[in-house]
């Protein structure tokens, strides 16, 4: 009996290797679903906002929305991925009280998220107003700007459960951004991009609310407070180098501003269509694999090599398979002409932005390395790299193309960042020790 029970586990492994394969594949799986429906709402902003609202009214609407992306980009990210981070070394119970560990990280958090913005966005007002009628912004700055700093207050809770295991819900979360916006623009008539902003602060409170009841229930009960404290500074040197990365951006909408009306929705799609690629394999996979790196410092230098290795061979593997095939979707439906005028040529700009989903996906996975090793403070320099290739050739590409040089730029920018990226992920981890220590902490739980 024990023969014919050993002699039938290889025969269905074998029968079925492409069930196997989905079976030790499934907390990825997983974790892909809950991003596409997460990326989904907000992925249709644009496309909706270009449809009912004229045109300058959609700019206006859309460069404000910037701004809260800017927020959400530069201190929010930066924000999930220290807590994931400092998690990892010194793991926390979620109380809203001074004296206890989470509840002073949340509070420098706010501050640093608060000054951001009173830097920021002004000077942002001054970049995307340039060509536009004088106070055409004014009435989205506010709603967009509390909305970027509620974002860093649903970060932290977003880190916290995705260290927890929790990676698919704090992505699927990402919708509920958009949905009150989506609402406002489906359903209230003549709604103006004053509304529709304040609708996009609603949908970020909402979203705040739900993480913090999943991150109370995800705890362990009997967790008590750790002895080290959580270092915030860390994410306050990514919130700096995300501030320069996102001059690059910035510099581009300024150019297309120049171009004519159009273009910055134009530029929108396109941005949305490659980071619905690009979300969906770092959003929550990379997020996820980040929980599982604990304390990689400790860990020993060839551990964590091979810890780092295997999963960029995996996200990078992925995304060529991803990036092909959205390229492919996009133009089978531009020959058909099954999309709508005033999309075709976002999504025209969006193929050439695409094929630069691997390098994108490296310079990320590179970022959130440095976090890991608390080498933060080398993402300033590699900024820089990056801010000096894209204005040079923003200055180039412009000039030979007009606004379709932009979006050229931008995958050329991609090639300096993802190899400046990778010399200094190298050069860090052949840095570690050699041997493990002691205490190295071990994987966060599968989702």
């Amino acid at each position: 009996m024990t023969r014919r029970g050993a002699s039938q586990a290889p025969a269905r492994v074998g029968r079925h290797p492409v069930i196997e394969a989905v079976l030790r594949r499934r907390g990825d799986l997983v974790v892909m679903l809950a991003t596409v429906v997460g990326l989904a709402p907000g992925f249709m902003v644009p496309f909706v906002a270009s449809i009912v609202l004229d045109g300058t009214d959609a700019d206006v609407l859309l460069l404000g929305y910037a701004i809260a992306q800017f927020l959400m980009t530069v201190v929010g990210v930066a924000v999930e991925a220290n807590t994931v981070a400092e998690y990892g070394r010194h793991p926390s119970k979620v109380m809203l009280r001074l004296s206890s560990n989470f509840g002073l990280y949340l509070v420098k958090v706010v501050a640093a998220a608060t000054l951001v913005a009173l830097v920021a966005v002004p000077a942002l007002m001054l970049v995307y107003g340039a060509h536009l009628t004088h106070g055409a912004l004014s009435g989205v700055v506010l709603p967009f700007a509390v909305t970027g700093v509620a974002a860093a207050v649903s970060a932290s809770f977003s880190g916290v459960t995705a260290a927890r295991g929790g990676t698919a819900i704090c992505v699927a979360s990402y919708g509920l951004r958009a949905i009150p916006a989506l609402a406002t623009m489906a359903f209230v008539p003549h709604a103006g991009p004053a509304l529709i902003a304040w609708s996009f602060l609603a949908g970020e409170v909402l979203r705040c609310v739900v993480l913090a009841v999943v991150a109370r229930r995800r705890e362990v009960p009997s967790a008590p407070e750790p002895d080290g404290r959580w270092q915030v500074h860390g994410a306050l040197w990514q919130t700096l180098a995300s501030s320069g990365s996102q001059i690059s951006p910035t510099v581009d909408r300024y150019f297309l501003t120049m171009g004519g009306v159009g273009n910055i929705a134009a530029y929108e799609i396109a941005d949305k269509a490659y980071y619905a690629g690009y979300q969906l394999m770092t959003g929550g996979l990379l997020l996820k694999r980040m929980a599982g790196w604990g304390d990689l410092s400790a860990r020993g230098r060839q551990e964590a090599q091979r810890i780092v290795l295997a999963d960029a061979r995996t996200l990078v593997g992925m995304s060529l398979v991803v990036a092909p095939a959205t390229i492919g979707a996009i133009l089978v439906g531009l020959a058909l002409g099954v999309v709508p005028d005033s999309w075709s040529k976002g999504l025209t700009w969006s193929v050439i932005l695409c094929a630069g989903l691997p390098l994108g996906i490296l310079q990320l996975l590179g970022s959130r390395l440095l976090v890991t090793l608390r080498q933060q403070w080398k993402l300033m320099p590699l900024t820089v790299v990056g801010i000096v290739a894209n204005f040079v050739l923003d200055l180039v590409f412009f000039w030979a193309w007009g606004p379709v040089g932009i979006v050229i730029s931008t995958l050329g920018t991609k090639l300096f960042a993802a190899s400046a990226y990778g010399i200094a992920c190298a050069v860090a981890l052949r840095k570690l020790p050699a041997t493990p220590e002691t205490h190295a902490v071990g994987p966060a739980p599968t989702p």
